[in-house]
């Protein structure tokens, strides 16, 4: 197909800006090691972006996620990622081996949206250090979280405080990461954690298990 200007084909100088352009947008993308979704002075915001923003913010993200070669940063907290957004956004995190780090504090995640997480760290070996922090993921997501690590050994940190956890979410994650003598350090920290039969002591003696006190129980 050739698109015309006035009744003329472009000029070859034309083609050679064009090319120039889209060799310094595929630069500019590949450079970039960091993004940050919500800036600083707009955290305090309860709503930072109006939907559509949002929308197109994810869109240019997922291009960098997926072609970016030198990103190794992405924190989206403060950002309202519901089921929809999160599925767009894992679909491009598998397709990534340079991320990091990642921050989902305060994104208003739950056990659903955690599940399509999960199965990104099944099959990723690139991220580290995983902040899940302020959501509202339960036991189920938590669950989900715990088993999609057995064969992950690159993770190194999943901070899940401030959460809905609570005793069954964090028994369950003992008990697979014991199994698989998992050396990640997770924060299970104020999770409604203690009570219902257990003491605070009982839960921690058994979320720390054999693996030396890398579960971080700190005030639970």
């Amino acid at each position: 197909m050739e698109y015309c200007h006035g009744g003329n084909l472009p000029s070859k100088e034309y083609f050679n800006i064009s090319l120039v352009c889209k060799i310094w947008r595929s630069y500019s993308i590949g450079s970039i090691k960091s993004i940050k979704l919500v800036p600083q002075h707009m955290e305090n915001l309860l709503i930072p972006y109006k939907p559509r923003v949002l929308e197109e913010a994810i869109k240019s993200i997922q291009q960098i996620i997926v072609n970016g070669i030198s990103l190794e940063s992405i924190d989206f907290s403060n950002g309202e990622l519901d089921l929809q957004r999160m599925r767009h956004l894992t679909d491009s995190l598998k397709l990534n081996s340079t991320i990091r780090h990642l921050n989902f504090q305060y994104c208003y995640l739950d056990s659903e949206s955690v599940e399509l997480l999960a199965q990104v760290l099944s099959v990723n070996r690139s991220i580290q250090h995983l902040d899940l922090s302020y959501n509202k993921i339960t036991h189920s997501g938590a669950l989900c979280l715990a088993k999609s690590i057995l064969n992950n050994h690159i993770l190194q940190s999943m901070d899940l405080s401030n959460n809905e956890i609570g005793n069954q979410g964090a028994l369950a994650i003992s008990e697979i990461l014991i199994l698989n003598k998992s050396t990640v350090k997770i924060n299970l920290s104020q999770n409604q954690i203690g009570g219902d039969g257990y003491s605070v002591g009982e839960v921690m003696v058994l979320v720390m298990g054999d693996n030396g006190g890398k579960k971080d129980m700190n005030n639970v």
